[in-house]
C-alpha cells in the first residue's frame, strides 16, 4: 500500500511540473492578446515604440496609435533600473497575466525573466 501512495504522488507530482511548463511556454502574437485575458503566457511581437512617461513609467508598445492597439506591456518605474536598452527593444517575447487596465489588454513587467529578445 505504501508503494502505492508513492508512486502516486510522483505521479501526480509529474503531472503538475508538466501542466506548468506546458502552460508557460505558450506563445501567442500580440493581436490575439484581447482571447487571453487572464492567462499567463508569452506574448510575442515587434516593438513599434517606448513612450516614457513623466513618471518613468516605460510603455511597450507595438502599433504607431496605442490607443488602437490590441495590447501594450509596461515596466514600472521603481523596476525600470533591473532593465537593459528598453528603448531599443524591437522583436521581443513578453511573459505574464494578460490583465485589462482601462479596458486595454496589458501585461506588467516586474522582472528581467518576463522579457526576451529575439
Amino acid at each position: 500500500m505504501r508503494k502505492v501512495a508513492v508512486v502516486f504522488i510522483i505521479i501526480v507530482s509529474l503531472f503538475f511540473v508538466f501542466h506548468r511548463i506546458g502552460v508557460q511556454e505558450k506563445t501567442i502574437p500580440f493581436q490575439s492578446a484581447p482571447q487571453h485575458v487572464g492567462e499567463r503566457v508569452w506574448v510575442r511581437g515587434e516593438v513599434d515604440h517606448v513612450f516614457v512617461s513623466g513618471n518613468n513609467h516605460y510603455f511597450l508598445n507595438f502599433c504607431p496609435d496605442f490607443l488602437d492597439c490590441p495590447f501594450y506591456a509596461v515596466v514600472f518605474s521603481e523596476n525600470v533600473h533591473l532593465f537593459e536598452e528598453l528603448e531599443e527593444l524591437r522583436k521581443v517575447k513578453i511573459y505574464g497575466k494578460i490583465s485589462l487596465y482601462q479596458g486595454r489588454p496589458q501585461i506588467v513587467i516586474e522582472d528581467p525573466s518576463q522579457l526576451k529578445s529575439y
